[in-house]
Parts: structure tokens; sequence; C-alpha cells
């Protein structure tokens, strides 16, 4: 954020303080807000000129980074889309134009109270994120209209009005710029007009054929071919051939958040003037949404699939008979224990323990279904007939015979792989591991290991001398290799699994002369929660728009989180740092190259990365070839198979709801601080709460830590999170408080930050999660809580 930009938002305040409410936006700005600040703001919700000019002049005197591009994207993510583009572009033509028409509304002001504002909403689809706070703080309609920042009422026909009805038509003609990408088809020219419905192309149709004849599918197609957009027109077709006397309601689950997002746009901006109501649920949204409501209240829900496994555990949502339509996005991943495949165990749960009850279509999409372990023709087939019964899919849907114009649009990036030569030693990586070593045998024999941290400090620094003495020796031959592939392509996309890599990768883009016009960004997923590394949503889009629409950055470094779904189609070179796996992760982090004659490269030391790469090549025909062949038989021949591998599956299901509970370990034990070893409490004392919350009871145990305001404070179900739990000692993080139900400040403790010692034999044990312990805990009871209290 420059002075200048600052200078402007001042200059043009009087713009953004009679059109903005920022109350709208605060839940996106609360990452560069103070608390109170945010709190000071939402109490002037009935003053929103005032509230507007309060966050104005606070945001103004951030000095963090990345707050006007978060900023920028909280007015796009609330519907503000004029203001974000006047602010962009510094142009405030098009919010001066509506002076006239703001003018005229206050004039006939009393005359729209006689409205209905249900009946007009629906139409005014700018005013969408206002028309569901309507409902909250229910104002009056000319209030929601004069928030409006666009003009896009220009072109208005209204049809003549039916002697025998009541109802009006109005067509409302959009020439706005574009706020989606063009669905329908991969090339990366732009589109001049927001989107709208268009003519499918004949290969999107043959794909989605089975689909909108009601069959279970699954949608097998390279990416860039417009899988979303097929989606979209399933589930039109869905929803206007429901029976009478029914209503449809399409659940679309996304794996990750930032695709979730995308395909959240997507489908608000296809369905904006059907009069099909879209929301979506996602984990940072659902604790302040009321889930039943928003699943009963819309057609059509976009969710993360953990969200809709919780719900269900938890009795929020009844059963998957909600819905007649589920499409699962990157659907190769119902497997294991993945939430696509929990989902569809509860589906044939409800298929065989209850034939009666009805069932929603099925309809996955994927760019590679994969092999699993398959080594041969006959196990890919048998594994992808596995994945086709976990779906209950009666169909797999490929391009046949419009191959020809399938790839004349979507490009398949040329691979390549670049292997070279190992370093000839690294005295840094020798020097870790022996002091790994040195510490893991200090570690067994002496548990108090926080007495030896000046010793541990005086180390790290020895390394790091000798480490930078020595760093000339130790470059990869392949840096300069690098720096002329980063020089000849201008869209870059390199993978790594680590976070501080990024970093340091992107710093060192920054620092080379050759290199620093590219103006790096990072891209990673959302880290863990006891971690600090990680993005923000409002950072993602921001990255992903710099990337992607503007075309600020040419170079994009991220983590896996860029693997599936993210469209990014002007990108001409993905280049893979020591970045491999399974063949479906080949198919789709290749697909990320989405623009013509774009090239993919493996540059890799490991010769086994070169040999794992090769052998994907050879996998993905072998899976070619198998969905092929099940595609040849007949369809009673695989509703047969299917059947069967369902029928193997329940079973196995059924048998392991059977099996005995884990046996536990009875007798106390001790909870010691995982850093400094001092006492916590005993297992006698803990407390489970709603299966996987733990607390303490022992009236001692708040002498034992200390507390300290959590930095984003939240609820979720009947908890409200309140501050951080740490050692009295060490300050080591031992969890957090909560307020739940009538119970103030109660400590809720994780186990990773404990070490359980066996107070007979003093051995020390560590669980990453409270499922691993080995002892039994008591359930929660209010009554006994009560009369602690009392006595």
């Amino acid at each position: 954020m420059t002075a200048e930009e600052k200078e402007n938002l001042l200059r043009f305040r009087h713009y953004i303080q009679k059109t903005l409410n920022p109350v709208y936006i605060l839940s996106y700005m609360k990452d560069w807000l103070p608390d109170d600040m945010v709190e000071k703001i939402q109490g002037l919700k009935d003053n929103p000129t005032t509230a507007a000019e309060i966050f104005l002049q606070s945001i103004v005197e951030l000095t963090s980074d990345g707050w006007f591009r978060g900023f920028l994207n909280a007015l796009s993510a609330a519907g503000y889309t004029g203001l974000h583009h006047a602010i962009e572009n510094w142009n405030f033509e098009m919010i001066e134009n509506l002076a006239p028409h703001r003018a005229l509304l206050n004039v006939i002001e009393p005359s729209l109270r006689v409205v209905d504002p249900e009946q007009v909403f629906p139409h005014m689809t700018d005013l969408k994120q206002m028309y569901l706070l309507y409902h909250a703080n229910n104002s009056e309609i000319t209030f929601f209209i004069l928030c409006a920042d666009n003009d896009n009422g220009r072109d208005v026909e209204m049809m003549d009005e039916d002697e025998n009805s009541h109802v009006i038509d109005i067509n409302v003609q959009y020439s706005e710029e574009p706020e989606s990408d063009n669905l329908s088809a991969s090339p990366c020219s732009p589109s001049k007009s927001i989107y709208v419905p268009k003519e499918a192309r004949n290969y999107q149709k043959e794909l989605a054929q089975p689909a909108l004849n009601g069959k279970h599918t699954i949608i097998c197609a390279p990416t860039g071919s417009g899988k979303t957009f097929v989606s979209v027109m399933i589930c039109d077709h869905h929803l206007q051939k429901m029976p009478p006397g029914m209503k449809g309601k399409v659940v679309f689950l996304a794996t990750k958040v930032p695709v979730y997002e995308q395909q959240k746009k997507v489908f608000q901006e296809y369905f904006k003037r059907s009069g099909y109501k879209v929301s979506g649920i996602c984990g940072d949204t659902v604790a302040n949404s009321p889930v039943e409501m928003i699943v009963e209240g819309n057609d059509i829900i976009v969710m993360t699939p953990q969200i809709l496994v919780n719900c269900l555990n938890d009795g929020t949502l009844a059963s998957l008979s909600l819905f007649t339509l589920m499409i699962f996005d990157e659907c190769h991943n119902t497997i294991g224990n993945h939430p696509y495949h929990i989902l569809m165990s509860k589906y044939l749960d409800l298929k065989f323990d209850q034939p009666t009850t009805p069932l929603p279509q099925i309809v996955g999409l994927t760019a590679s279904l994969g092999v699993g372990s398959a080594k041969n023709l006959n196990e890919t087939i048998k594994y992808i007939c596995e994945i086709c019964a976990s779906l209950n899919a009666e169909v797999i849907s490929t391009v046949k015979e419009n191959i020809q114009e399938l790839e004349e649009i979507v490009y398949k990036p040329q691979k390549s792989i670049r292997l070279v030569q190992k370093r000839p030693q690294n005295c840094f990586v020798d020097i870790i591991l022996q002091m790994m070593s040195e510490t893991e045998e200090l570690a067994r024999k002496v548990y108090a290991i926080g007495k030896n941290i000046e010793l541990v400090c005086l180390l790290n620094h020895i390394i790091c001398i000798i480490f930078l003495s020595r760093k000339p020796l130790l470059s990869k031959a392949f840096v300069a290799g690098i720096t002329g592939l980063l020089c000849v392509f201008h869209a870059v996309w390199p993978c790594s699994r680590n976070p501080k890599v990024l970093c340091a990768l992107k710093n060192w883009i920054e620092e080379s002369p050759q290199l620093q016009h590219l103006n790096p960004e990072v891209l990673m997923g959302r880290g863990k929660r006891n971690q600090k590394t990680g993005m923000t949503l409002p950072n993602q889009k921001g990255v992903l728009d710099s990337f992607k629409t503007t075309g600020d950055s040419k170079i994009l470094i991220a983590t896996s989180v860029a693997d599936e779904g993210i469209d990014i189609a002007q990108c001409n070179l993905v280049l893979l740092y020591e970045y491999t796996g399974n063949v479906i992760k080949m198919i789709q982090v290749r697909g990320r190259g989405r623009a013509k004659y774009s090239k993919c490269i493996l540059v890799t030391s490991k010769k086994e990365q070169e040999e794992n790469e090769r052998y994907n090549m050879m996998k993905e025909e072998l899976m070619n070839k198998a969905i092929k062949e099940v595609q040849d038989w007949k369809e009673e021949v695989f509703a047969q198979k299917i059947r069967e591998l369902q029928k193997t599956e329940k079973q196995l299901q059924d048998s392991k709801k059977k099996e005995p509970q884990r046996r536990l370990l009875s007798g106390n034990r001790r909870l010691l601080c995982s850093k400094c070893k001092i006492f916590a409490c005993d297992t006698d004392d803990i407390r489970v709460i709603e299966e996987s919350h733990h607390t303490v009871i022992d009236e001692n145990f708040i002498k034992r830590y200390i507390t300290k305001p959590h930095e984003k404070p939240s609820c979720y179900g009947n908890f409200e999170k309140r501050c951080k739990l740490h050692c009295a000692k060490c300050q080591h993080d031992w969890g957090i408080t909560v307020k739940y139900k009538a119970f103030d400040d109660l400590p809720i403790i994780k186990i990773d930050s404990f070490s359980v010692e066996d107070v007979s034999t003093g051995r020390q044990h560590y669980f990453r999660k409270w499922k691993n312990a080995n002892f039994a805990m008591k359930e929660f009871d209010i009554e006994e809580m009560y009369n602690l209290v009392v006595e």
C-alpha cells in the first residue's frame, strides 16, 4: 500500500462513505483490524455513514502488509463489485452516475414503503448480500437499494402484463465487465460480459448426457474441459425437471477451500437470475451459520465434505435423503477415510438398510480415476470398478464421439523431465543428522531437556556459521538451469510440500536481478491449527487474483493446495521442484498449465523420482485402457459387478461396527507439560464433552495455567471460544477456554501438549490425538459439575 493509494482513499472518501456499510465486510477484515475496532464499528450498524468514516480512517492507518488487497477482496466478496472496480482503477464515474437515481429514490421513498421486499429482492441480484441481511435487520427496502454500487439496470425491458395475471416479468440485460471465468471453454481469451448461460459444446453435452438421463454418473474428462460447466448444466436440468409437487435440492462438494470459493462463485453467477437460491458453507463460515436453515432455504448448497459429515454425525442434518442430487468434485478421492468415502458409506447404509428411502442422484467429476496399487490391466479394472461402486455409479462418461473438438479446446501440456546432478556432499545435512542423533540420545537420558536450552541455542549458531562458510560449495547444479527457465517463461508454478521453502524461493527470485521483474507470489494452504504458517482465505483470494486476473504477478509458487481444481488458464509453464506423486497427482498438476503450447517440467536430482514419473505416464495409459474396457461391458453386467462390490463393502462396514471397542487401560495416569514436564492433572480428572472435547474438573488445575486473549474468538456448536490456555511455568500452549452452556471459562486441553506418565512405572507416552489415547476417561456430567461448584 503506497502513500499515493492512501491519499486517494482519503480523497475519494465521500464516495466510499455514502456507498459502503462496513458491517458487511468486517468478517473479511478481521485479520487486519483489532477486535475493539471491529466491535466499535459493529455497534454503529444503525449509522452506516459514521461507521464507514471510522472504518476508512482505521484502515488507512494500518501498517501491516496485504491489507489493501484484503480490503478489495472483501468488497468483492460482499457484493460491492462497483466500489471494488472504482477503487482499483481510481475512477468513481460509475458511482457518480448513480447520484440522480439516489435522489429520485429519496423522492419516491414514501411509495416504496408499501412494497414487499421479498418480491423485489430476488430480481436484484447485486443486492444478494444485503437481501440476506434484510431478514436479520428487518430494515426498509430503500436502505438496501441505496447500498447498490453498480449501474446495471441500464437496459430494462418490461414484458406486457398478462391480463389474467398479477405478475410482471422484468428482463434485465447486463453489459458490465466480467466477474467470472468463461466456463465452457479453456482458451484464455477474456470475456467482455458477465457470464451468461451459453450453448454447451458438443463434447460437454456428450459428457452430461448420462446424468441428464438420471443415471448415477462419473464424468472423467481432462482438466480445462469445463467439467464445472457440465455440472452446472446437470444441476439446472435436474431442478427444472423435478416431478410436480417435488422440489429439488442439490449439494456440490469441493475438497479444498479455494476450490470451494471458486465453484460457489460459478454457481451463484449462473443461477443469479433463475430464481434458484445458492449458498455455501465451509470451515470458516460454519461456526456462525445456521446449517439446517441454509440447507432448507436454498436450492443449491456448495460445501466442503467434512462439514456435511459433521452435520450428519451430530444430527444437524437428518440424512442424505434431504438432497436429490449430490455432485462430488474430484471424486477420485472417494477412498479410504476421506470424507467422500464416509458420505458414500452412509449412502450405502440407506440403500441396503432402508430400500424405500429416496436417495439422491450421484454425479462425480474427475480428470483421473487413478489405478491405486494396480500393476496390470485386470487389477486396474478392479480398482476402477471399486471407485464406481463407492460412488454408486451406473456409467463412466468420457468423450468419444467429439474427441476432435475436445482436443481443439483443451491444450495438453508437453511433459518433460530434467534430471540434474546431486551436490557432491551436503555438509549441512550431515551436521543436522549428527545433532539430531545427539539430541535424541540426550532426550532418552534426561527428560528435563529444557535445562539445556542455552546449549541448544549455541549449537544452532555454530551450525549456521559452518553452513554459511561452506554455502558456495553446496549450491545445486540446477540453480542456473532454473534461472534460465524462469527467464524464458512468464508463468511458472513450482510445487513444494514445505511452506518455508516457498518463502525462501520467493525471496531468492526477488533478490535476483534477472528474475525480480516476475513479481513472485506464494500460495499455500490454511495450515494446521497449531502452526503459524498458512494463509487466510482472503490472502489466498488476493494471490490468485494477482496471478490469474490482474497479471501483476508472473510467477506463482505453490504447495500441494494448487494440485486440484484451481482454474488458471493463463499459466503456460508448470515447474515441479522435486515434486512427484501418483498418476492422479501427475494428471492434476499437469492440468494447471492450460495455455496453448504450455509445458510441464519436473526438475529433480533423484533418479527414483524420474522413474516414478515415467511409471505414472504408463499408468495413465493403463487407466485409459481399463476405463474403455469397462465402458464396453453390457449395462447389466456392469450393474451386477457394482452391486456385488457394494454388498461386499456393506458387509465389511457392518462387521467393523460389530468389532469390540479397543481395550483401554484402567488406573490413574498423570499429564505432564510436554515442554517443561511440570504436573498438569490426573487422567481421573479428565471429562469428555460431546465425544471430542476434553476438560479437567480438578479445582486446583486453574493454578497451573494462565490465559491469554484468543486471536480469533468464535462460536462452534455449544462452545464459545474465549482464551488461549498456557502452562503457568513455560507458557506452552495447552489449549483454550470456552463457554459451554452454563459453564464459563471451561478449560479444553489438547493431548499433544502433554506427555502421559504411568504412575507405577514412570514411563511416559505421547499421543498426537485424543482418539489414540490408551487410557479410560469419564463422560462430562453436568450434575457432577454442579456438585463440585456447590462444594
